[in-house]
């Protein structure tokens, strides 16, 4: 007999079960009872619409459906939470210097890896221009010196004669005056005034001719001292500007940082060029976390290797992150690390979790089983073979699970259509190291090289021999190129000739200096004796500097090194002063230069790099990435490159060898295969992937429990190809259902 009130209450359940959120995966811990088949319930649904349609009768309102037999589950308590991760690395606190002057870039002070302290110089601009304008007005100051200096010498000379002259002829009137007669009528006086005239008239003009070469010397001396002011206020204005060349360090640090020049490039001033760390004042960098979610978090950590670090959010005001947002379009955050250990090392990986809120052990069921109408939510419970629709007020949700705040008590069966829990064997979860491997070709990069040219600035220089070839690995003092010069003859003989004038006059005033004279006399003459030297040894300094280029020059490398260029040029070749002859790289100083700009890399981390040897065997060295992560730097520091830093007795063996060797200048590229461990986190528990599901973007494993099996949410901090590491929700030693 067809029993239509089963009938309808069938029809609902199905309709009910069809509409609902059907979750995969092995999430409950359900109890079942018998339930028709997916197909059974379409083949009852439709053949009862089909007699609907024939008998033509109202269907009654039920709010409680009857004689259930579906899937139930049981409300039980359970941890919720909203919790996420945010991967982080542990980078240096940061010090970014900016281009100071406007002239080109020369050399690198400082590189990547290498410390140093306040004061040390980091960058040096090109100022050669400088330097000649330097040497050139020196070279005017000092001519100007010793021409004034021969000039004063026998000025000197000069005035004590006409001193002397003056002496002798006011002694001469002296003595007339003193036989001036007593009266006019005196017979002598006529003779006598017809003596005095002459005798004044001379000491007059004599004095008169002294006091104007006075003049003229102190008209010399202000005229020389004037010009001589004018060079020094030029030589001090270009030491100013040759100062904003030099950029150095204000603290001590380590250089992590540095933007990419050749030698000669012009570079805007104010430009960012070099950053410093502080390694002792060590930071959490991650993607942007505002201030909002941190304030109303439950808990906020970092996670390291498996042991959990307090840390404190450094607060970015709305200004400023605007600012960086649109100069950088991403931002990151800065936690700061309690370590007091000191466990962490720069360029580890981690995880900022942020606990948004959580529950602990509240009342929950499976989501699919909390419906909502006009009146609320609700759910329908099993009393024995009937169901009824029951109010509920919902906390906490996620993927799989509600909190029920009010309405149920623990243990009530809900009806669900979660499926159960398919069991095959179980694991206990344990802790191990999950990482990946950044594997790319990597680039021999010399940011520490230089010309080695003729050194003669005098002479005429002509190439004599070049004494190696490109890629020789040299020595600090080896030769290699020799440069002959021919001096300046005609210049020489014209400096020994004012030499040798200049030795005949102080001679001469070492003969009148042992003569004897008046006190004031012996004064000019000793000046003269010192003025007259200084001009010779000024002279004598001009000779040495004439004859200091002469003959075959060896131009030698200043320290090891490899030889990255050679010039084409041949023996008898014309060498201008600092003419270019070879290139030499400090090998002390390489790194291998990898493309990076995802950011994978970061300070700190290892790196093996790979070549090949002559005889074709593969070889490897181990490096130390050396800067740092784009996380941790300005937009104008982020070059998309990475550096790695060898020690100089391996860059000495891999500048050798290599796969590919390509032209390049001070760029010399040798090709290596590189491989770093990266996003590396170590003791942390690992969970299967094949055991996880996901809900959304939730995950979630069977969990064996004295109660039974049931779904446990956790929140991974990464993954490897087999495995997920907890970063919260589970620990070491759960065990879980494998399916």
């Amino acid at each position: 007999m067809f029993n239509r009130k089963n009938y309808l209450f069938n029809l609902i359940i199905a309709i009910m079960m069809s509409s609902a959120i059907l979750i995969s995966g092995c999430a409950s811990e359900d109890a079942m009872i018998d339930i028709p088949e997916a197909k059974e319930i379409e083949n009852v649904t439709g053949t009862a619409g089909d007699d609907i349609a024939e008998n033509d009768e109202a269907v009654p309102e039920l709010i409680d459906p009857v004689g259930i037999s579906t899937n139930y589950a049981l409300a039980l308590p359970r941890d919720m939470y909203d919790a996420e991760v945010h991967a982080a690395i542990v980078c240096p606190e940061v010090e970014y210097y900016e281009y100071t002057s406007s002239l080109p870039f020369e050399k690198y002070g400082a590189l990547p890896g290498e410390e140093v302290h306040s004061g040390d110089v980091l960058i040096y601009s090109n100022t050669e221009a400088m330097d000649d304008s330097i040497e050139e007005i020196q070279e005017a100051i000092n001519k100007a010196d010793v021409e004034y200096l021969e000039y004063l010498s026998d000025a000197v000379v000069d005035l004590s004669d006409m001193k002397k002259d003056e002496y002798e002829a006011s002694v001469a009137w002296a003595k007339i005056r003193d036989m001036e007669p007593e009266s006019e009528d005196d017979p002598f006086y006529l003779r006598w005034t017809k003596m005095i005239m002459p005798a004044e008239g001379a000491y007059k003009r004599i004095k008169l001719q002294r006091e104007r070469f006075e003049v003229s010397m102190k008209n010399r001396e202000d005229e020389f001292n004037l010009d001589r002011n004018y060079q020094l206020t030029k030589l001090t204005r270009i030491d100013e500007k040759k100062s904003q060349a030099l950029i150095s360090s204000s603290s001590e640090g380590m250089v992590v940082g540095i933007n990419f020049y050749e030698p000669g490039q012009n570079i805007v001033k104010g430009s960012e060029c070099i950053v410093l760390g502080n390694v002792n004042n060590k930071q959490l960098k991650c993607e942007f976390v505002s201030k909002a979610t941190i304030s109303k978090a439950e808990e906020v950590y970092a996670l390291i290797n498996g042991k959990r670090y307090e840390v404190t959010y450094e607060v970015m005001e709305a200004d400023e992150y605007k600012r960086i947002k649109a100069r950088d379009s991403v931002v990151y955050s800065t936690f700061y690390i309690d370590d007091p250990a000191n466990e962490i090392v720069l360029g580890d990986f981690g995880v900022i979790v942020v606990v948004n809120k959580s529950r602990k052990n509240t009342l929950c069921v499976p989501i699919d089983a909390v419906n909502h109408d006009e009146n609320g939510d609700f759910v329908y419970i099993i009393d024995g073979e009937q169901s009824k629709r029951v109010s509920v007020m919902v906390g906490m949700k996620d993927g799989k699970y509600c909190e029920i705040i009010e309405g149920l008590n623990e243990n009530d069966k809900i009806i669900s259509s979660e499926e159960p829990i398919k069991t095959k064997s179980t694991k206990k979860l344990e802790t191990g190291k999950v990482s990946h491997e950044f594997s790319t070709r990597g680039f021999l990069f010399y940011p520490s090289s230089e010309w080695l040219g003729n050194p003669a600035k005098t002479g005429t220089g002509y190439l004599k021999e070049i004494c190696i070839e490109r890629y020789q690995q040299v020595k600090a003092g080896d030769v290699v190129a020799r440069v002959e010069v021919i001096p300046d003859k005609i210049e020489i003989s014209k400096i020994e000739r004012k030499i040798q004038r200049q030795q005949e006059r102080l001679n001469d005033i070492i003969v009148r200096q042992s003569k004897k004279n008046t006190d004031e006399v012996e004064k000019e003459v000793t000046r003269a004796v010192r003025e007259k030297t200084k001009t010779i040894d000024e002279l004598m300094k001009q000779l040495e500097k004439l004859k200091k280029y002469s003959g075959v020059i060896n131009i030698v490398a200043p320290y090891d090194g490899t030889i990255t260029y050679v010039a084409d040029l041949k023996e008898g070749d014309l060498i201008s002063y600092k003419q270019g002859i070879v290139q030499i790289a400090d090998v002390s100083r390489c790194f291998v230069l990898v493309e990076d700009k995802d950011g994978q890399l970061s300070y700190g981390n290892k790196a093996e790099v790979s070549f090949r040897d002559n005889s074709g065997r593969t070889s490897s060295i181990e490096g130390d990435v050396v800067t740092l992560n784009p996380y941790a730097l300005d937009s104008e520091m982020k070059t998309g490159y990475a550096l790695i830093a060898l020690s100089s007795e391996d860059a000495a063996i891999v500048s050798q060898f290599g796969s590919i060797i390509s032209d390049g200048g001070w760029w010399n590229r040798t090709m290596f295969n590189v491989a770093v461990e990266i996003r590396s986190m170590d003791n942390v528990v690992l969970v299967p992937k094949s055991a996880v599901k996901m809900v959304g973007k939730d995950t979630y494993v069977a969990v064996r429990t004295t109660d039974g099996d049931k779904y446990v949410s956790f929140v991974p901090g990464g993954s490897d190809s087999n495995n997920y590491w907890v970063a919260y929700g589970l620990e070491e030693g759960t065990e879980i259902c494998l399916e």
